[in-house]
């Protein structure tokens, strides 16, 4: 289980994503080094609020490391 919490809260949604991205893909690439044969593991997402927003964005990027996402109290219209 990670949790995040970004340093840039204050920032846009664009920079908090990239925040986001980076550590996560990071994690990804980590695992990947463990697991035999080099198989880059999946997650399961859990956002609320922003953090919906935030996982959205990851999984329509990459899918591929995208097991489940749940979003729980995400604006995504306002």
């Amino acid at each position: 289980i990670i949790v995040f919490e970004s340093e840039s809260s204050s920032e846009s949604n664009d920079v908090v994503y990239n925040e986001f991205e980076n550590m996560l893909m990071d994690v990804i690439d980590r695992v990947q080094d463990l697991n035999p044969g080099g198989k880059k593991p999946k997650v399961n997402l859990i956002g609320h609020s922003r953090g919906g927003i935030t996982n959205l964005q990851f999984t329509l990027d990459h899918p591929e490391y995208v097991e489940s996402m749940i979003s729980i109290g995400t604006p995504y219209f306002g």
